[in-house]
């Protein structure tokens, strides 16, 4: 499980305030507009931002003094950061330190639809295959929890229900806590246990 207590976070002018909880299999989503602190939010628990008071709990280990490769933390930004020089397969390999075999590449790759790929490089898939690299890549390391950042925002329309649908099964498979970030209301409540509403970097409902 993931546990916020009191973290606040000061860049700048802006100020994140946030107490939450996270169950393992559970699946929430944030949901607000731009600005409100989502993105803030999900890389403070990742480990890229030092809250200045409160304290981030994963698993039941105090995590908010360490940097974001000691927290198992599987990430998906907006940008995917896939690296380009690298094929899929070797991106995979590369974000779980070549600590994979490949019959767990071949599953994962599997599930998601991508097993076709794995010699090619990022330049050459579409919108939605990289999406899909990008998660795979995410658990691949096995991680305690699971964070995405606005993971459908640069695919077409019918590439996002597709992707939502898989992605709605796969987050239940997980067993562990995830949390989807998305400014879209019915991708939220489409793919989550919960719905929390961000504004002005405090959570103000669920």
């Amino acid at each position: 499980m993931i546990k916020l207590q009191n973290v606040t976070v000061v860049l700048g002018d802006f100020l994140l305030k946030a107490n939450l909880d996270v169950q393992n299999g559970e699946v929430v989503a944030i949901f607000g507009p731009n600005g409100c602190g989502k993105t803030t939010l999900l890389e403070t628990i990742a480990g890229f931002y030092k809250p200045t008071h409160g304290r981030i709990i994963i698993n039941g280990r105090d995590v908010t003094r360490e940097p974001p490769e000691n927290r198992n933390v599987g990430y998906v930004p907006q940008d995917l950061l896939l690296l380009p020089h690298l094929t899929v397969v070797d991106n995979i390999k590369f974000a779980t330190r070549n600590r994979i075999s490949e019959s767990r590449i071949a599953e994962l790759t599997r599930m998601f639809s991508i097993d076709k790929l794995l010699n090619r490089f990022p330049r050459t898939l579409s919108g939605g295959e990289k999406q899909r690299v990008a998660i795979v890549r995410a658990i691949a390391r096995n991680p305690d929890i699971l964070l995405l950042d606005e993971p459908f925002s640069s695919v077409d329309h019918s590439t996002k229900l597709e992707l939502q649908e898989k992605f709605r099964k796969i987050y239940r498979t997980l067993n562990i806590p995830v949390i989807h970030v998305t400014h879209d209301l019915d991708e939220a409540e489409y793919l989550a246990d919960r719905v929390i509403f961000m504004k002005d970097g405090k959570i103000i409902d669920e």
